[in-house]
């Protein structure tokens, strides 16, 4: 959904706050 897309801007900017990122690992993104 929307909130994955911008999830993986984040992750590609780097520049998303570690508990965000912690909740990224609990989903399975493309990886």
């Amino acid at each position: 959904n929307y909130a994955t897309f911008m999830v993986k801007l984040c992750k590609k900017n780097k520049e998303y706050p570690p508990t965000i990122d912690n909740e990224i690992d609990s989903e399975p993104l493309e990886r």
